[in-house]
């Protein structure tokens, strides 16, 4: 496992960290007009030019599923595939396990930190919003929190975590950041207003479970 880590520190006003990134590739893919096998290096030389690599450099790229499609990334990546098994066929299977990428990364994050390393840069490369409590713990074991995200599917929640610093995935390439058309921006709203409904119905049914689970208590109690 390439995940640095361990106990000691950093010496006495060292500004040395090492830096663990993961990519999820599905959500911050590898831009059509970069290649592909430049990543690393790209990677590399924007959080040197911001002053965050200054240590040793993981990067981990994840995919969902065993026969997900992987560009060539060159040898300096470690790529994690999240199930041993293919993608579902049906589109609802498919559909049930959009998040599975997310979760590994969150899982690896938090075996990590449950060995109590050094503190570290550690940078995410998302476009989904269910990193914050990720974020939250890293911040307070004392480590930097650093994302990119994919300026098409990213939300506002994801945008609102704190952090020490975070960028648009093609603008930390140093590629132009390239403008929504106006029936992506359609899509794209359209896209957050069915996850806010989804989230607003959940949030509802909790509540109603939460009130019938109440009444049946009360029942219970002047019945003994």
């Amino acid at each position: 496992m390439m995940l640095a880590g361990g106990g000691g520190g950093d010496p006495p006003c060292s500004p040395e960290k090492d830096t663990i990134v993961w990519v999820d590739i599905e959500n911050c893919g590898v831009p059509s007009d970069l290649n592909s096998t430049e990543l690393y290096g790209l990677i590399e030389q924007k959080l040197g030019e911001d002053g965050f690599n200054r240590g040793n450099l993981v990067v981990n790229v994840v995919v969902p599923f065993l026969d997900s499609y992987v560009p060539e990334l060159g040898p300096n990546i470690e790529i994690w595939r999240a199930r041993n098994y293919n993608k579902p066929l049906t589109r609802r299977e498919s559909k049930n396990k959009n998040q599975i990428a997310d979760k590994f990364i969150k899982q690896k994050i938090n075996e990590w930190l449950d060995s109590n390393p050094a503190p570290h840069n550690v940078m995410v490369a998302t476009g989904d919003d269910d990193f914050r409590s990720t974020f939250n713990r890293l911040r307070k074991e004392g480590h930097t929190t650093l994302m990119a995200y994919n300026t098409k599917s990213v939300s506002g929640d994801l945008l609102s975590i704190q952090l020490d610093s975070k960028w648009d995935w093609r603008e930390f390439l140093s590629l132009p950041i390239r403008q929504l058309s106006k029936k992506e921006k359609c899509r794209l709203k359209s896209r957050l207003r069915a996850k806010a409904f989804r989230k607003k119905q959940r949030a509802k049914r909790r509540r109603r479970w939460m009130a019938i689970k109440s009444r049946w208590v009360g029942t219970r109690t002047r019945w003994r």
